[in-house]
């Protein structure tokens, strides 16, 4: 079994390891890792845990969200590294909703964001202005019609 790691000695491995992901020419000063843990729920089969970080600046965390968004991920030893906002347990039900609707939309190929906290924006093929979607049922009913008027 490794060895127990101190709170701060997990905070000063990530706040070497980010700038090593991200990219140190994005870092004018050291990365000021507050505190540094893994999540409580266990790791899903072949995937690792959650390892969540409490980033001292705001500027350095919303770069760090930014690049991540740029690169979609990182990689680390082989490994891919996804860097994710932590939401509260409310606002992630609600975008956990869209799940279905956002994977049949990838599925077709149609350009989706889903914005904060939890609202979806559409970008129909035809160059209409994006939908929007507070409610993952009007979505998808909004999607079944669209699908529909393709296919006449």
């Amino acid at each position: 079994m490794p060895p127990k790691t101190s709170a701060s000695s997990k905070s000063r491995t990530m706040e070497g390891l980010i700038p090593e992901l991200v990219g140190k020419e994005h870092f004018p000063r050291p990365v000021k890792v507050d505190r540094a843990h893994r999540t409580a729920q266990q790791a899903q089969p072949g995937k690792s845990r959650t390892i969540l970080a409490r980033i001292h600046h705001f500027q350095e965390k919303e770069l760090i969200l930014q690049r991540s968004r740029i690169q979609q991920g990182f990689e680390y030893n082989g490994k891919k590294v996804l860097i994710f906002p932590d939401y509260t347990s409310e606002v992630m039900t609600q975008r956990r909703a869209f799940r279905d609707v956002m994977q049949t939309l990838r599925d077709h190929k149609i350009k989706h964001t889903l914005r904060y906290p939890a609202r979806l924006h559409v970008y129909w093929r035809n160059g209409e202005a994006p939908a929007i979607f507070n409610d993952a049922k009007e979505a998808a009913w909004s999607l079944e019609q669209h699908k529909s008027s393709e296919k006449e």
